[in-house]
């Protein structure tokens, strides 16, 4: 009995056009699927960054004028970074409102950097707050947008002042 068979490898996925594996690629799931095939190799991040190139134009955000630090990554795949600085860090959804490190005293070094995004649905979430809390990050409770965290209630009827 021949117990062969016949096992996917990298000759096999070689094989395959670059314009098909990009195809299979631009029907992914940007926040899960996508981001995962974009770290597996670097021919597949170089596939994937039309998608992100296409996801980042359609949300109306624009590469900056001038790159900001010196990150080979940011270089060879400037949408994909880009995608990054825009989503939350929980879900992948676009994130809303900064989190930073540090206690948030202004004059210490590399405090107060904005490290993530986190959005609106997920920053309520205990889970989160659990996980920024136990890693000294906190969250600005105005957005990037305006957008405030915290609601002001108007006064109740018949409530004292």
């Amino acid at each position: 009995m021949d117990t062969t068979t016949l096992q996917p490898t990298s000759e096999m996925l070689d094989r395959v056009p670059d314009e098909v594996v990009a195809l299979v690629f631009s029907h992914l799931p940007l926040q899960f699927h996508l981001r995962s095939t974009s770290m597996v190799c670097k021919k597949w991040a170089t596939l994937t960054e039309g998608c992100f190139e296409s996801v980042c134009k359609k949300r109306g955000w624009s590469m900056p004028r001038r790159p900001r630090g010196d990150n080979a990554r940011q270089r060879l795949f400037p949408w994909r970074s880009l995608y990054y600085r825009h989503m939350c860090i929980a879900c992948a959804q676009v994130g809303e409102f900064p989190v930073r490190s540090g206690s948030g005293i202004a004059n210490r070094p590399g405090s107060n950097v904005q490290r993530h995004l986190v959005c609106t649905r997920c920053v309520r979430k205990p889970k989160v707050q659990a996980q920024l809390q136990a890693s000294d990050l906190f969250v600005d409770i105005i957005g990037v947008t305006g957008k405030k965290l915290l609601r002001q209630e108007p006064p109740r009827r018949g409530a004292r002042q």
